[in-house]
C-alpha cells in the first residue's frame, strides 16, 4: 500500500462525486488489501463506507443536490473513501441528518445494511418475536438490536460484561 496523487474523479450519467469528510474501515475493506479484484480499477483506493458533501453531479443523477451531506454504501469494485473525492452511484446514497457528523455517518452503511437486510428483510422480526442477537457490542449487533427492538421484539443481547453499558441502550432487554 502506498500514498499518492489521483486525479480528481468526474461523475458519469447517474453518479455523483462527494467531497470526502469520513470514510470508514470495514472488514471487507481489509480484505480486499490482500488481494487483487478481477476487473477492479488500478491503483485501487479503499474505502467502501464514505461520509461527505456533494459537489459534483452527473447527468442523469437523481434525488441528490449539490452540498448535500451524504452517506455512501460504495460498489466495491469503485475507488473509495480513502481518497478527498468518490465518485459513486446517486442510488446508492442516504442524507445525513444535520445532527449527525460525518464520522458517525461513515461508520453506519456495511453494518448498517447488514443489520437492516437480517432484521427487516431476511427475519421480518415484529413485536410478537423474541431475538437473540449473538455480538450485541460489535457494530453489526448493535444495530441488530436497535433495529429489532424499533420493532417492538424482545431482544436478547449476547455480549461479554463490559460491553452492559453500551448494549442496554441499544434496546437489549436481557443481556448474557
Amino acid at each position: 500500500m502506498t500514498v499518492g496523487e489521483l486525479p480528481i474523479p468526474e461523475p458519469e450519467p447517474r453518479e455523483i462525486r462527494v467531497k470526502v469528510r469520513a470514510s470508514g474501515f470495514n472488514p471487507s475493506d481489509f480484505q480486499r488489501a490482500g488481494y487483487q479484484l478481477p476487473g477492479a480499477p488500478y491503483p485501487f483506493v479503499l474505502g467502501i463506507d464514505v461520509a461527505g458533501v456533494i459537489d459534483a453531479i452527473g447527468l442523469d443523477a437523481r434525488r441528490c443536490e449539490i452540498d448535500d451531506r451524504v452517506a455512501v454504501h460504495n460498489d466495491i469494485s469503485r475507488r473509495g473513501g480513502f481518497e478527498e473525492y468518490a465518485v459513486v452511484d446517486a442510488r446508492a446514497t442516504a442524507i445525513i441528518p444535520d445532527n449527525v457528523s460525518f464520522t458517525s455517518a461513515a461508520a453506519v452503511p456495511s453494518a448498517g445494511l447488514i443489520a437492516y437486510q437480517a432484521i427487516y428483510r431476511k427475519l421480518q422480526v415484529t413485536s410478537s418475536d423474541t431475538v437473540l442477537i449473538t455480538g450485541t457490542g460489535g457494530d453489526v449487533g448493535g444495530f441488530a438490536a436497535q433495529l429489532a427492538a424499533s420493532r417492538g421484539a424482545h431482544v436478547i443481547g449476547s455480549a461479554s460484561g463490559k460491553h452492559e453499558d453500551r448494549v442496554r441502550p441499544l434496546g437489549a432487554h436481557e443481556i448474557h
